[in-house]
């Protein structure tokens, strides 16, 4: 009878304490097992990408990337499309010109997940490349607009007005109304977090 990788094994491994490389070493075994299935949400692709994603983490670049590509190569959807932890990746690595090329090549493509847009925005922010940074936070909220969407999404929804807000603001550009959208969300995280500190 064949094992079933399920959203919930994922979940429990992820909290029992392991370390980030045995984490990652742990779900490419899974990949690697033989008679294997998949429940809802779980996919080979999925899980080399969590895999890299936390071998990132110990700093072991080289492997992030083959998990990477070994992901992009794999069967099933993916939570954050592969190519913006490509981008993520290469930004790391210090190289901007292979980053903004991925970047431009995958918004040819067409981006699967709303998140992709906050990640790819953030990398590029953090190679200096503000202008095309703000161009995927635009991109993500017409994508948003475009989606059908459950609530769980409004959190994303809230980190792309206020990510380019504040990037906006640091570029000196003046308001328009997703900025007028994004103050009155950090308006209200204030007021949350003052009245936690006062209770």
């Amino acid at each position: 009878m064949s094992r079933v990788i399920t959203a919930d094994d994922v979940r429990q491994l992820q909290s029992a304490g392991l370390a980030d490389a045995q984490l990652a070493d742990t779900l490419v075994a899974w990949t690697e097992e033989p008679d294997v299935r998949y429940g809802v949400g779980v996919s080979p692709a999925e899980l080399l990408s969590l895999a890299a994603t936390h071998r990132g983490v110990t700093g072991d670049l080289d492997i992030q990337w083959e998990l990477l590509q070994r992901a992009r190569s794999a069967d099933g959807a993916t939570t954050i499309d592969i190519e913006a932890k490509m981008i993520a990746s290469l930004a790391l690595r210090g190289q901007r010109q292979e980053a903004l090329q991925l970047a431009d090549e995958f918004r040819h493509q067409g981006v699967q997940s709303l998140i992709s847009y906050l990640l790819i925005a953030s990398s590029l922010n953090d190679i200096d490349e503000v202008r095309q940074a703000l161009r995927w936070l635009n991109m993500g909220l017409r994508a948003f607009e475009r989606q059908e969407h459950s609530e769980a999404d409004d959190a994303i929804l809230q980190a792309l007005l206020t990510d380019r807000y504040q990037l906006r603001r640091q570029a000196g550009m003046g308001k328009d109304s997703y900025d007028e959208e994004a103050e009155l969300i950090l308006q209200r995280w204030t007021a949350e977090q003052q009245n936690a500190a006062d209770a």
